[in-house]
């Protein structure tokens, strides 16, 4: 019974870092976005530091509740 008690928080930490892991990447997967934009030359483009964060941040919190509910 131990084994069957640990083997099911195993599986859930394991999904649980999986879905951890996946939004994580997915989010931060939208810096290049910003950093393509930026490699315009001719434009100058200024950014701020606080909606830039918020987007990732965004990003990262969307990525995370549309993999729980594909893994659901």
């Amino acid at each position: 019974m131990g084994f069957g008690i640990w083997a099911m928080q195993f599986v859930g930490m394991m999904a649980f870092y999986r879905l951890f892991t996946g939004s994580l990447i997915m989010g931060v997967l939208s810096l290049p976005c910003i950093l393509g934009i930026d490699s315009i030359s001719r434009v100058i483009i200024v950014y701020d530091p606080f909606l830039i964060t918020g987007s990732v941040l965004a990003a990262i919190a969307v990525a995370f509740f549309s993999l729980k509910i594909l893994f659901w």
